[in-house]
């Protein structure tokens, strides 16, 4: 029997609602606006916003404060959605906020798929450390959703034509992916995604170019250390393969970097 659930006088129930919404925004999960967080010694407060996990949308109204643990140990802030719970007309008891924790390193979230049988969905906000010295190593860990099916537009942080030193409109911790658009001493073009999806504000990063010619060929690498707002050269080397040479000119020259949140 086939149910109508978006026609006349038939019931839209939440589950499908969830599953349509859950392939429009491409199994994304994140916040849509608002859910700032703000930190103190003992406490973390999750301002008004709205979310969406696994299709289903859910609305912080007036913010929640959460007061931070007390024991030693790695810690992510999550919302939990839990579907074995029992819903009421007057309390929504399949979500809560949570502290998860783990020792000697941050905990791994439990992501089940729940259209496929799973029953919890944790969506992280925030991780840190307890110490003896209280709360270290804050960090804000939201994913973020502001496109639905469409590719957001990338944020461009570098345009130019450079082989030295870079810097940034943004510090890169901003964005899950850069785009790095380059080309060689040969005129060749190339193009590079970097992974970032930890947010990080440290990393390094190859860009690597070719030249064939008959029996000429070489290859190139240029080095960057990424820090913040900074894209600076670390190291370059060419290799002739005919000769066998090394030589250490920079032969690549970066025209634009894109971060995408």
């Amino acid at each position: 029997m086939v149910k109508g659930e978006t026609y006349d006088k038939q019931l839209f129930e939440s589950e499908v609602f969830r599953h349509f919404i859950n392939i429009f925004l491409n199994k994304k999960s994140g916040v849509t606006r608002g859910c700032e967080l703000t930190v103190n010694s003992q406490n973390i407060k999750i301002g008004s916003g709205n979310f969406v996990i696994q299709g289903g949308f859910l609305k912080e109204d007036a913010g929640t404060e959460m007061t931070i643990p007390s024991d030693a140990g790695y810690y992510k802030l999550v919302y939990e959605i839990d579907l074995s719970k029992t819903n009421t007309t007057e309390e929504f008891a399949q979500g809560n906020y949570k502290f998860v924790k783990s020792l000697g390193e941050y905990p791994k979230l439990t992501q089940e798929d729940l259209e496929k049988n799973g029953n919890i969905y944790q969506f992280a906000f925030c991780q840190f450390r307890i110490t003896e010295n209280g709360i270290q190593d804050f960090k804000d860990i939201r994913e973020f959703i502001d496109y639905g099916i469409y590719e957001r537009k990338p944020v461009v942080l570098f345009k130019g034509d450079e082989q030295g030193n870079i810097t940034f409109a943004n510090e890169v911790s901003k964005y899950t992916k850069l785009k790095i658009y380059y080309y060689d001493n040969d005129g060749s073009r190339y193009s590079v995604e970097i992974d970032n999806s930890q947010k990080s504000n440290n990393f390094k990063i190859a860009l690597q170019a070719g030249y064939n010619k008959g029996e000429y060929y070489n290859t190139k690498l240029r080095m960057y250390e990424v820090s913040e707002k900074n894209m600076n050269g670390i190291g370059q080397a060419n290799f002739n393969y005919i000769d066998k040479s090394v030589y250490y000119d920079n032969s690549i020259h970066v025209t634009l970097v894109e971060g995408y949140e």
